[in-house]
This record gives C-alpha cells, sequence and structure tokens, in this order.
C-alpha cells in the first residue's frame, strides 16, 4: 500500500497563484523628467524598434538573456540580423550604441518597502510577474534599471492592457485567469479587464486614477481591493483568499 506522502507526490502540482505588478507608477516612480527623457531617447533614435516585424524576436531573445542594458542591446542586434539576413543598417546600430546614454539619464526610485513585499509574497507561496505597457524599448530600459527584475519569474512589455492581451499572456505561460492578480495604478488598465476575465486585482490608485476610484463598485467587490500604498499588498492578498 502507498504511503500518504507517496500518493501526495504522485497528484498533479497545483501551479502557483500569480500576483502580477504594473510597472510605472507601481514597481517604480520615474523621478526624471520623463518629457525630457523623451526627447533625448527620440533625438538619440532609442524609440520604438528600427522594424515592426522585429518585436516578437526582440521579445524572444530579451526573455533568453535576460532584462540588462547588454542583454536589450544583443536582443536588439540579433532580431535586426534576423530579419536583415545578417546586415544591420547603420542607423540601427546606432539606436544600440546609444542605449547606454539613455540609461544615464534615466532616475527610477522604488516605493519604499517594495524588497519586503516581494519577500513576503514568495514566501507566501506566489509566482512574481511584471506586465507593463509602453514603447518597447524604453520599457525595456526603464527595466534594465530597475534593480529587483531579477526577483520576477515572468516579465511581459504589451502594447495595451486589455482582456485579449492578458489572456494571451496567460497562455502563453501556461496560466488561467483565475490565478491571477493584478497589482496597478490604472484602473482601467490592470483592474477592469483582468476582474472581466476572472482574475481578481489590487487598485493603488494614484493621480488621475484617484477620481475613478468609484468605478470599483461596478465590479465583482471581492475580486477588487483598493490599497493605499504597495505595503500593504500582502495583506490585501491575504485578506481576499
Amino acid at each position: 500500500m502507498l504511503e500518504f506522502s507517496q500518493v501526495q507526490a504522485m497528484a498533479p502540482q497545483r501551479p502557483p497563484a500569480i500576483v502580477a505588478f504594473d510597472g510605472d507608477d507601481t514597481l517604480w516612480i520615474d523621478d526624471t523628467d520623463e518629457k525630457r527623457w523623451e526627447r533625448d531617447c527620440k533625438r538619440l533614435s532609442v524609440e520604438g524598434l528600427p522594424h515592426p516585424d522585429m518585436a516578437d524576436g526582440f521579445r524572444r531573445h530579451l526573455r533568453a538573456w535576460g532584462y540588462t542594458p547588454e542583454g536589450i542591446q544583443r536582443a536588439l542586434i540579433t532580431s535586426a540580423r534576423e530579419i536583415c539576413d545578417g546586415d544591420v543598417p547603420a542607423e540601427w546600430k546606432r539606436q544600440v550604441e546609444a542605449m547606454p546614454q539613455c540609461l544615464d539619464r534615466l532616475n527610477l526610485q522604488s516605493p519604499p518597502g517594495l524588497d519586503r513585499v516581494l519577500m513576503q509574497l514568495k514566501q507566501a507561496g506566489y509566482a512574481l510577474w511584471i506586465i507593463t505597457m509602453g514603447d518597447l524599448i524604453r520599457q525595456a530600459l526603464k527595466l534594465a534599471h530597475f534593480p529587483l527584475v531579477g526577483e520576477f519569474d515572468v516579465v511581459e512589455i504589451v502594447d495595451r492592457k486589455d482582456a485579449a492581451t492578458y489572456r494571451r499572456v496567460l497562455a502563453e505561460n501556461g496560466a488561467t485567469p483565475a490565478a491571477l492578480t493584478m497589482v496597478g495604478d490604472a484602473f482601467l488598465e490592470d483592474v477592469a479587464p483582468v476582474v472581466r476575465l476572472g482574475g481578481r486585482a489590487i487598485h493603488l490608485p494614484a493621480g488621475c486614477w484617484v477620481l475613478l476610484r468609484p468605478l470599483g463598485s461596478l465590479l465583482p467587490t471581492r475580486r477588487v481591493r483598493v490599497c493605499r500604498d504597495i505595503g500593504e499588498v500582502p495583506e490585501a492578498i491575504a485578506a481576499a483568499g
């Protein structure tokens, strides 16, 4: 007769629940003059991919080589070679060479206690994800500047945050909407689509999103929590069950 411990070992393992965080204004606060930094990036041609067909390859190589300055440069030049038969145009190479200058002008600050929050969630058994939205190159640079990126199991940069995008990201990573709790400041992007899919959300309202807090009453309240700061997130998730 099998021992109970042997039966447990043979049973299919349940995938871990996921806590995913937004990037801008959630995991980091951009203390740089944002508009000036964007102008500097544009002047240095560090704005978007040189060719739209590079997007899938660039994302794939980033996952393999990591969100570091070297990983981004390597991913960009490799994905460029893949669509240019190895002959990368000079202006595309200049974009790669200009990335360190853009990084030097970037100043991101994480909210107080973020490292402790991530440790608490990991100890509780959650998988940690980042799902951030924006220009692919600029978001990659911000992730390279973010010192805690290595704590996350999955990092995704998306063009938009709607139900279809969340469904795709979850499916590509072998997860279901019910396993996801999304944490972010933007109600219409980080909260509403996830809850509509069947997931949960933690709203950290900031800026104009504070005015939309009453919209939470339009969603299933058991699956939405509002926190004043990121330090409250582990307790809010535990209370939600």
